[in-house]
């Protein structure tokens, strides 16, 4: 049987997509002030989802038909991406609990070593760095 593959860039940008689109919506929750700079990186998220869906789109289309093959996706190539969208979670749910500059101290030295950044000098700067743009940010707004 012929089938069209779907390139995966569909999925992945319909996922991220859909998951922006929640968080910006969970990002109208906070405070008027504290939610511009999530709303801000969130529209940026969405948008770019959004190209990267109509990219895969387009390559979908161009895409030939082929036999389906018997190669199927093992649990261990979804463990990365289902690890990090266990950290997006877990950073979303202490938004709410902690606040926007504490959850993004803790998020940031997390995913940095999670993907094996282990150099202290520059997690530490890294984050406070963030911190420090997004404290500015608020101001000048």
């Amino acid at each position: 049987m012929n089938i069209r593959l779907i390139d995966r860039d569909v999925l992945i940008g319909l996922c991220a997509t859909i998951i922006g689109l929640f968080m910006y919506n969970e990002a109208d929750k906070l405070n008027a002030q504290a939610s511009i700079f999530p709303k801000v990186i969130l529209g940026i998220f969405i948008i770019l989802s959004v190209l990267l869906l109509f990219q895969g789109i387009r390559k979908s289309i161009k895409n030939k038909y082929v036999q389906s093959s018997n190669t199927k996706m093992s649990i261990s190539d979804l463990k990365i991406p289902f690890i990090m969208f266990l950290f997006i979670l877990l950073y979303v749910i202490l938004l709410d609990k902690l606040g926007f500059y504490i959850s993004t101290a803790i998020f940031i030295p997390i995913v940095m070593l999670f993907y094996k950044d282990n150099n202290m000098i520059k997690i530490i700067t890294t984050t406070f760095g963030t911190i420090l743009f997004i404290v500015n940010f608020h101001k000048k707004m």
